[in-house]
């Protein structure tokens, strides 16, 4: 960070500035609207400033000085800035106002094609990702006891079309690892491995006691978005999870019995 404005004029170049501090009457009430006493904040918006241009700067205006003027360093120098400063006044108990206090806002210019949003953590999290297809055991819904039971999902990425900030973006979803949860009091399992079906199957479990149990899976998904309809992506910082459930399985003990004829 620059310690004042003076240091920051040997960083920008060609800086356009008009700021008179021209009142634009941003605290005013809204129009058809009789207070019934003074506002207790009067912001007044002065006119913007803007920056273009490379190293170095000259005739930096006063309203383009403050907190702004302190961070040129978070910009793209080639790229330049763009200043919209107000000023913010209180009112004091005579009835009066205060002197105003100048506040800038500074934003940065953006190259063009530049992405205007930024899918966060909190918005992919509250996408509606569907839940992974899961099987588990066989196809008649039960298993013996201490016999393996197979299960496998789909590692299939998912695509969601949504609109963030009024500008159309695809996101991308992709499972990234599976927590099986047995439902028997065990120690859930952990892979990266989706499974597969028998008898390539690579994720299995065998239960010790008979019962009834209904398995979990939480798979945890990475995401990227695009913003031109997914020729490019760009990651998401974080994560987002969803639960999948199975239908009831059931583990009988299968026991031996006599007979007088061979079983052919």
């Amino acid at each position: 960070m620059r310690s004042d404005a003076a240091q920051a004029q040997g960083d920008f170049l060609n800086l356009q500035a008009s700021s008179a501090l021209s009142s634009k009457g941003c605290g005013r009430p809204t129009k058809g609207t009789i207070p019934s006493s003074p506002p207790s904040t009067l912001i007044t918006s002065t006119e913007a400033c803007e920056a273009t241009g490379a190293v170095g700067v000259v005739n930096i205006a006063v309203a383009c000085l403050g907190q702004a003027a302190l961070d040129l360093e978070n910009c793209d120098p080639n790229l330049g800035f763009e200043v919209s400063p107000t000023t913010i006044q209180t009112l004091q108990p005579d009835g009066t106002y205060s002197a105003a206090d100048l506040n800038t806002v500074l934003v940065c210019n953006r190259a063009p094609g530049a992405a205007p949003v930024v899918v966060t953590q909190a918005d992919f999290r509250a996408l509606q990702l569907t839940p992974s297809p899961i099987v588990v055991g066989p196809a008649q819904g039960w298993v013996p006891v201490n016999m393996i039971t197979i299960v496998y999902t789909d590692a299939q990425p998912q695509v969601i079309t949504t609109t963030l900030l009024g500008q159309p973006v695809t996101v991308r979803a992709t499972p990234r690892d599976f927590v099986w949860d047995w439902a028997d009091g065990s120690t859930p399992t952990a892979t990266t491995d989706a499974g597969a079906p028998w008898p390539d199957h690579t994720v299995a479990y065998a239960y010790a006691r008979t019962g009834d149990y209904t398995v979990t899976m939480t798979t945890t998904w990475t995401g990227e978005y695009s913003l031109d309809g997914g020729v490019t992506y760009t990651p998401i910082t974080g994560t987002a999870s969803t639960v999948s459930t199975a239908p009831p399985l059931t583990v009988k003990e299968l026991r031996s019995h006599l007979v007088e004829d061979p079983i052919s």
